[in-house]
């Protein structure tokens, strides 16, 4: 909860800087900037209610919801799941793998309706409670997922190809494509990691392992506003260069977190400890 509350912050404070005359060039919004306790409490929990909330006009009512800071919606509804963690160790301990199936079906089916939130709620019950069933039943995950090991290698690739195809010549058959692909591209990167491990081409880092969380929380933050800027300062006419500009924004920020997290473990480990969940 703490990094939550303190990268939705930042997420807040980085809005403010934005409205600097010295930014107008960057700006994308056109709504104008509404300050009150309500659309700042929004931000924490449903930014389409936050400062600029004229501007989500294409939103369906029901839609998903996001904090300020986007990736963090689904550390709030895992915080959510955990206070429900009594009655589901009760239910996997009893139901097992069923129950983890049961789930399984429900996520997969609900995704054909607009159930805003509900369906997002849904993502982080489901894939908690099936790490949670593993860890319960002391299941050794890569032995289990080991076991389609093969048809992951050529399952997800495919599934994957025909998700592209569909959504443009199918876009009916592209949300179960997608949802199907999901499920093996879990099965396709675990076999894989372990793979890799296994041949000795990869080896285990604590440090990557380590600044995962740190990333995961702070990317969005520094990805679309480095994207901008290099939209801005390249003017972009090719889809060659297009390409390039995103590539090069999401390898910047994955160096520049990186390099932070590196600077911060050295010299203020105190200080990452509680922005990064105690890394």
């Amino acid at each position: 909860m703490i990094p939550y509350l303190i990268w939705n912050t930042i997420a807040i404070l980085l809005t403010f800087l934005k409205l600097l005359p010295l930014f107008n060039e960057f700006q994308t919004f056109d709504a104008d900037f509404q300050f009150s306790i309500q659309s700042l409490l929004g931000c924490f929990w449903d930014n389409s209610h936050g400062f600029f909330s004229a501007r989500i006009d294409s939103q369906p009512a029901n839609s998903a919801i996001y904090p300020i800071d986007p990736p963090l919606w689904f550390l709030r509804d895992l915080m959510l799941i955990v206070v429900c963690t009594p009655l589901l160790y009760r239910m996997l301990k009893r139901i097992g793998v069923h129950a983890v199936i049961g789930l399984g079906l429900l996520w997969f089916t609900m995704g054909y309706w607009d159930l805003g939130h509900a369906n997002q709620l849904m993502n982080a019950l489901f894939f908690f409670s099936w790490g949670a069933y593993l860890s319960i039943h002391r299941k050794d995950m890569l032995e289990i997922f080991g076991r389609y090991f093969k048809r992951s290698m050529w399952i997800y690739p495919l599934f994957a190809l025909s998700y592209i195809i569909a959504m443009h010549g199918w876009p009916e058959a592209a949300f179960t494509i997608k949802r199907l692909n999901i499920v093996a591209g879990l099965l396709f990167a675990y076999n894989a990691a372990a793979w890799l491990l296994n041949h000795g081409i990869c080896h285990p880092t604590t440090f990557l392992a380590a600044s995962s969380f740190f990333i995961y929380v702070s990317h969005a933050l520094i990805c679309s506003r480095l994207l901008r800027i290099l939209f801005v300062l390249t003017q972009p006419q090719s889809d060659m260069a297009i390409l390039g500009v995103y590539t090069t924004a999401t390898l910047s920020t994955l160096m520049l977190l990186l390099s932070a997290f590196y600077l911060m473990k050295r010299y203020t480990p105190r200080l990452l400890k509680i922005i990064a969940g105690r890394a």
